[in-house]
């Protein structure tokens, strides 16, 4: 942990924690083996150190059983003599058949040995256990691992020679210690080193892997700032890959929302502009004509121009109204089980009884829909193709398809312009023939949405005239199958 001149504790960076958990997991590795390897070898050099004293002391114990058989006399003397050409060997002797109570030359009698015998030894430090010279006695080899008079650790192997003469031998441990001592300094010269090493190493690792990190860092930076076209370059398959990969679409996700944001901050500042142009024209017709109701001659002309733009006003605010309701989002569809033929031949009754209008089917023209906003949209597109195209208008109803119905409208008048093709289901996009008839250039914006609503699309094209092509779902999206519930 770093602290601030504040004396807040700020967090380690991602480069530090990288170093540190790789440093702590190689020492804790590196230690753990290295005092399993301490322990094993220790083990098998204590072990092959016992061993060989072991054979070390059957070969004595053979041998001095050899010269008692061959000099005979006095069995403890001829013994000590034998074990006394061992040089740097501690030895001690215990003779338990005792005939006088005259010891011999350079005997020592040993506290360790039972009252009455006699005891022979060639270290003044050898301290031998009571325990390990009476189980020689039954004639078993007996050993043990002690500590001498000075400390230090030594190895005793006791056997018996002649019934009730025991020779004890003692080994010294200090090479074998010394040897593991430096085993000891050598595995943690290695322990410190392999941590240092994998330190400097986390190091480095740390840095390559903070690199992507940084970038991604930075091209947040530059998102946040506004720069939606920052992207940051996708390597392999890793996870910081797979980072790169979500950051990127993110992005992408990001620039897209933000660019119908954008454009939708458009379309309502341009509706704003449109509909205030829209209403003002009325609203100055319908003064000019109250201002000539005075006129007695000019009454009838007044009254008749305030009522036409009367019923515009009214047809431009209900249609203000419904693409309201559209924008947000509180629309709601009645579906009910609705026959295309009749709906259209309906909708031409109304829109144009006396045009020449004809109307054609085929396979099952039978969907579920609302059928007032589907009244609305074939209504709105005969009207369109009577006002801007030249008859005859025919209407194909096309339900071979198992999954969408497909109702065409066409006309033979000239299309519509190339420039306006893209843009034609745009709100307030009108022809030169709209703006003189009285026309909102709301109607086609409105039979698109009402279509979307269903789950369906709407597009035009040119052929000998304009061709409007609306595809319906048998069942618009969300329907349970029962008719006549709402769906928002």
């Amino acid at each position: 942990m770093r602290v601030c001149r504040h004396g807040k504790r700020r967090p380690l960076g991602l480069r530090a924690r990288i170093t540190v958990a790789v440093a702590v997991v190689c020492a804790s590795a590196t230690t753990f083996m290295a005092l399993m390897v301490y322990q094993l070898q220790a083990e098998s050099s204590a072990e092959r150190f016992k061993v060989s004293a072991d054979v070390g002391f059957a070969s004595d114990l053979q041998q001095a059983r050899t010269q008692v058989h061959r000099h005979g006399g006095d069995r403890l003397e001829t013994v000590s003599q034998f074990v006394r050409e061992r040089e740097g060997m501690h030895w001690a002797l215990y003779d338990f058949l005792v005939e006088d109570e005259r010891p011999l030359p350079g005997s020592r009698v040993y506290p360790d040995a039972p009252e009455g015998g006699r005891a022979m030894a060639q270290s003044t430090s050898l301290a031998v256990p009571a325990w390990l010279v009476d189980r020689a006695r039954t004639g078993a080899t007996a050993s043990t691992e002690l500590s001498n008079r000075h400390g230090a650790r030594v190895y005793q192997v006791a056997g018996l020679v002649e019934p009730d003469l025991v020779l004890v031998e003692q080994y010294s441990m200090r090479r074998l210690h010394d040897d593991l001592s430096d085993l000891r300094h050598t595995l943690a010269v290695v322990t410190i080193l392999v941590t240092v090493l994998s330190a400097v190493a986390a190091l480095q690792a740390a840095h390559f892997a903070q690199r992507p990190v940084r970038a991604a860092a930075s091209a947040a930076r530059r998102l946040g700032a506004g720069k939606l076209d920052v992207r940051l370059p996708v390597r392999g398959g890793d996870e910081l890959a797979e980072l790169a990969r979500e950051f990127n679409q993110m992005a992408e996700r990001l620039g897209t929302v933000i660019a119908q944001l954008h454009a939708k901050d458009r379309q309502q500042q341009r509706f704003i502009a449109d509909a205030a142009h829209d209403l003002r024209t009325p609203v100055a017709t319908m003064v000019a004509s109250v201002d000539g109701l005075d006129d007695p001659a000019a009454r009838a002309v007044s009254a008749s121009l305030l009522g036409e733009q009367t019923r515009r006003l009214a047809r431009l605010v209900e249609d203000l109204l419904e693409i309201s309701r559209f924008d947000a989002g509180t629309v709601r569809i009645r579906p009910d089980r609705v026959e295309l033929p009749a709906l259209v031949t309906d909708a031409v009754s109304l829109a144009a009884a006396d045009a020449e209008i004809t109307v054609r089917a085929a396979g099952d023209t039978t969907v579920v829909a609302d059928p007032r906003r589907l009244h609305a949209v074939v209504g709105n597109l005969i009207t369109n193709a009577l006002s801007h195209g030249a008859p005859p208008v025919t209407v194909d109803i096309d339900g071979t398809h198992p999954d969408t119905v497909v109702l065409r409208v066409a006309d033979r008048g000239p299309g519509v312009p190339d420039k306006l093709v893209p843009v034609v289901f745009d709100r307030f996009v009108r022809g030169e023939a709209a703006r003189t008839d009285g026309g909102t250039g709301l109607g086609l914006a409105i039979a698109a949405e009402n279509v979307a609503v269903h789950g369906g699309t709407i597009e035009v094209t040119r052929a000998d005239g304009a061709v409007f092509a609306v595809t319906l779902p048998r069942t618009p999206p969300g329907h349970t199958g029962t008719a006549g519930c709402a769906t928002t």
